[in-house]
């Protein structure tokens, strides 16, 4: 078994596809008249239309963020890893995004690690090298929390 892709229902393909072609490098993999898949590397995104338009209201700062991500039930971000998290950050606000809550330093109190010889789950399971990951967030056009991580 394999984790395939997340899927996003969006108000409007077009504009959705061009944000996450244009704002964070994901390229077009297929589209059809409902839906399109993007990639980064190897990770899979899968972008649907909605049936019906629905109203966006993105949280304005960083407190009413974390607000919003935890109010309900399901997906509440997606995680971007990046190598340089001020060059992510020029390249996203160049594209027009807001970054709403700014850089900060993440200290984990991990309870357990599994020691993995695998680079990227190496990189998710402990921060390596220091006590700390980078991290920031922003929104996509339909609401949906982006999180940069540099680890």
């Amino acid at each position: 078994m394999i984790f395939e892709h997340v899927g996003l229902t969006v108000n409007d393909l077009n504009e959705m596809i061009n944000f996450y072609q244009n704002t964070l490098g994901f390229e077009l993999l297929r589209r059809t008249d409902f839906n399109a898949y993007l990639y980064l590397g190897d990770q899979l995104l899968e972008l649907s239309q909605a049936k019906e338009k629905k109203p966006v209201t993105i949280p304005k700062t960083s407190k009413e963020t974390m607000n919003y991500m935890f109010k309900k039930v399901g997906i509440n971000h997606l995680g971007i890893r990046v190598d340089d998290l001020d060059e992510a950050i020029k390249k996203i606000e160049d594209a027009g995004a807001v970054v709403i809550r700014p850089i900060e330093k993440f200290e984990p109190h991990i309870d357990f690690v599994k020691e993995v010889s695998n680079e990227k789950l190496r990189r998710a399971s402990q921060p390596i090298n220091r006590k700390f990951w980078r991290i920031c967030g922003f929104f996509d056009p339909d609401g949906n929390y982006i999180e940069l991580l540099e680890r």
